[in-house]
């Protein structure tokens, strides 16, 4: 009877470990995920902040040639069209360096955020997994 009465207990102390065993994985889990989240804000603030800036970039460019063509096009209509015609190269070769730029920011914050979770993941299931089989073998 004094070894069953020992027997829970032991059994007894390891289920009340659990819940600051779960508590502290869910609060590591919760970290990982706010590290995740507060990182994504910015990165999707700078991937806009580019983007924004090349299209005004583009739309200033346009709208300096667009005037430079009303004023020539009577004497020139040719001359009009190689200005139209290089400030929309110039537009379009601004527009692809800032989407790569912007998805090189973007996938550096979802790497960072995916690098992160792994470690929490797998913290939070060793610290499980430590405190799960020593009750266990003590139900036994």
């Amino acid at each position: 009877m004094a070894k069953e009465g020992q027997m829970v207990s032991i059994v007894q102390d390891r289920l009340a470990v659990l819940p600051q065993t779960l508590s502290t994985s869910l609060a590591v889990l919760q970290q990982a995920l706010s590290t995740s989240l507060a990182v994504l804000p910015q990165a999707l603030s700078t991937s806009l902040a580019l983007l924004q800036q090349a299209l005004l970039t583009s739309l200033a460019v346009l709208q300096q040639a667009l005037s430079t063509s009303l004023a020539v096009l009577p004497q020139a209509l040719s001359t009009s069209l190689a200005v139209l015609q290089q400030a929309l190269s110039a537009s379009l070769a601004v527009l692809p360096q800032a989407l790569l730029t912007s998805m090189a920011v973007l996938q550096q914050a979802l790497s960072t955020s995916l690098a992160v979770l792994p470690q929490a993941l797998s913290t939070s299931l060793a610290v499980l997994q430590q405190a799960l089989p020593t009750s266990h073998k003590h139900l036994k």
